[in-house]
């Protein structure tokens, strides 16, 4: 895509988290903005695709946040051109908004792992699809949207009637968080007050819909599963490059990489083009759309959905990533 694609953060504790390292791993250009910094929306005629993030405010609340009519205009021109779009909780709230639908408060806030169960179109949808019928995703939220007109709902909960729909092919909105990992969840675990909003939502909700801290900690590891295999998916929708043909000397470290839990050298051409590399361990791989995928965490702990076809070179490294092996 010759235009960036601009992801919208709505605040400073809700990155994209996996979202932006898909982006990078396939090469993909991106434009990153803060609303609530004053940053202004650019024009849908020098975008080529959007991804709007989750926040604490509510999509209702326009008073006190001015960027909320503004982004709502730009995703509805968005989605009438055809880009694709995906909104995550605050973000899809929006795109309900913005295209006749609404947003209120769901009968039980929903905090932690839960699983969403598809209906017959999300069974067939080929990013909810992904993680299986029933995937395990992370929630954090109090409100729902209600569908707007030719919305096609795709996934439920027992907490939520309405935790994803889609408009045409190309534009999904989600109530949970496909982006959370364990590294961005336990980001917002260790938050402060965090602590206190859990017991009060505990104690004022259905107590099966807002899990403690040990609880969401314990189902993570699960939970963040389901997350590489949607945003993988997601990446489809803002992807115009093509597939290549896999080296055979890449697939061949790959397989001997996951197998030995061996350090490696990975690298693609990121966003800017210029090449990426990261050191760190290959520790499981899927396949989407009959794609195979690498699960790669850095050195940071930051997991990458890698498509294999992505990858530009792939070397085994010793223990002390200094001395590459023949």
């Amino acid at each position: 895509m010759s235009k960036p694609i601009l992801i919208i953060q709505h605040a400073p504790h809700e990155p994209p988290g996996i979202l932006i390292r898909m982006l990078e791993s396939q090469g993909t250009q991106y434009l990153w903005i803060c609303p609530y910094n004053g940053e202004k929306y650019p024009d849908v005629a020098n975008i080529s695709g959007l991804i709007s993030l989750g926040g604490p405010m509510s999509a209702n609340d326009e008073t006190s946040h001015d960027w909320i009519k503004p982004e709502c205009i730009l995703l509805k021109n968005s989605i009438r051109a055809g880009l694709p779009v995906t909104g995550i909780c605050l973000g899809g709230q929006l795109i309900a908004k913005a295209l006749g639908g609404s947003v209120e408060k769901n009968h039980t806030a929903e905090l932690g792992w839960h699983r969403i169960f598809l209906t017959k179109i999300g069974l067939m949808d080929p990013i909810l699809s992904a993680a299986g019928n029933d995937p395990l995703v992370y929630h954090w939220h109090n409100d729902t949207f209600l569908l707007p007109p030719d919305g096609e709902l795709l996934a439920r909960s027992e907490a939520c009637e309405r935790q994803a729909f889609r408009i045409g092919e190309a534009a999904y909105a989600f109530q949970f968080h496909p982006e959370a990992d364990a590294q961005l969840v336990y980001q917002w675990l260790s938050a402060q007050e965090t602590d206190d909003e859990i017991r009060r939502a505990i104690k004022a909700n259905n107590e099966r819909s807002v899990q403690d801290q040990i609880t969401q900690r314990y189902y993570t590891s699960t939970g963040e599963q389901s997350s590489l295999r949607i945003t993988a998916a997601i990446g489809a929708l803002f992807r115009d490059k093509p597939s290549t043909r896999l080296d055979p000397a890449i697939v061949q470290i790959a397989e001997e990489a996951q197998t030995g839990n061996a350090d490696v050298l990975l690298t693609f051409h990121g966003s800017g083009g210029l090449g990426v590399g990261l050191t760190g361990k290959i520790t499981g791989s899927f396949i989407l759309s009959s794609f195979k995928f690498l699960v790669f965490q850095d050195e940071k702990n930051s997991l990458w959905p890698i498509r294999l076809d992505d990858v530009t070179g792939l070397k085994l490294i010793s223990k002390d990533l200094t001395q590459a092996l023949k």
